[in-house]
């Protein structure tokens, strides 16, 4: 049976500093280790941002600013078996690629939106390391003027085999260089949040979406069109060759599937789900998953404010 002793969360700078030494997902300490995109799948997008040379740890740096562009074309679902066939044997899309890379730079020129994030099995700066912990936050993001955060951090840690763990959770807001993250019945005590940025950050959904997401766009094929917590979007799949780059990169011996839905309207990445599913009974490894929801982009009412 599995067991969780529910735990009162320390202070983020805390639990982001347990992060960074690897008791909860094996953080990396160092900003530049990260995912290797597969050379195979590299496509050069018809606009300038630099695609991540074969082999290379880099990930792309996004510019604060987009230039519209057109709108993937959204034909008609084909049948479940259909989309499988096309995927698994269609060489690299170059629009498909172009629409995710400007998907991500959309989200990051957002003013403010709510979001959850999760991650699980592995480390967004060490995917080739499997873990026993996972990490889920959510929450609503302001990126102007000035970053502004309020959210739940939830951790939790697992045995291999799932035998037992534990769980943690946390509220805290930060504005720019300041953070609340009070411990139960305590009053709210503002901290400097410079330490715990950089950790942060990649936690956040631009982070995710940069490391997890933008190195593997040459992975996924054009299924549809569809909609995605009430906006119509187009939606992407994993293809064999996709899942062939993500498992090297993790390590990852599992079932692999992965879908992207991108707002029809303004191309905004609304969701991301890739994930590698290993039997329980292995017993040996962790699986793999990352999954992102954006909502509510640009919504006024989102207002954040220092915690009393």
């Amino acid at each position: 049976m599995r067991a969780f002793a529910q735990d009162s969360a320390p202070p983020l700078l805390v639990a982001v500093g347990l992060l960074l030494i690897g008791v909860v997902l094996g953080l990396a300490v160092a900003w530049g280790l990260g995912a290797r995109p597969g050379s195979e799948l590299a496509v050069v997008p018809s606009n300038p941002m630099a695609t991540p040379s074969p082999g290379s740890t880099a990930v792309p740096t996004l510019r604060p600013t987009w230039t519209p562009g057109p709108t993937p074309s959204a034909p008609s679902p084909p049948s479940p078996t259909t989309v499988s066939r096309t995927l698994a044997s269609t060489p690299p899309d170059p629009a498909a690629v172009v629409a995710i890379w400007e998907s991500a730079e959309r989200l990051g020129a957002l003013r403010a939106y709510r979001f959850t994030v999760c991650i699980a099995g592995r480390s967004p700066l060490r995917l080739d390391e499997p873990t026993n912990g996972g990490l889920a936050m959510r929450g609503s993001l302001i990126h102007q003027p000035t970053l502004a955060i309020d959210a739940v951090l939830e951790t939790q840690m697992v045995e291999f085999g799932g035998d037992a763990g534990f769980s943690s959770s946390q509220r805290f807001v930060l504005i720019g260089d300041t953070i609340w993250a009070p411990r139960s019945g305590e009053s709210p005590k503002p901290e400097p949040a410079a330490e715990s940025l950089d950790s942060l950050r990649s936690l956040l959904p631009d982070g995710v979406v940069e490391r997890l997401i933008v190195p593997y766009a040459a992975g996924f094929g054009l299924v549809g069109s569809g909609q995605r917590n009430g906006v119509d979007a187009v939606h992407y799949r994993l293809t064999t060759q996709g899942e062939h780059v993500y498992a090297t990169a993790t390590s990852c011996d599992g079932t692999w599937t992965g879908d992207l839905w991108i707002a029809e309207d303004d191309g905004l990445l609304l969701a991301a789900d890739v994930q590698c599913a290993v039997p329980a009974a292995s017993g040996s490894e962790a699986g793999f998953r990352v999954q992102l929801e954006v909502t509510d982009p640009n919504d006024p009412t989102i207002v954040i404010k220092p915690l009393s």
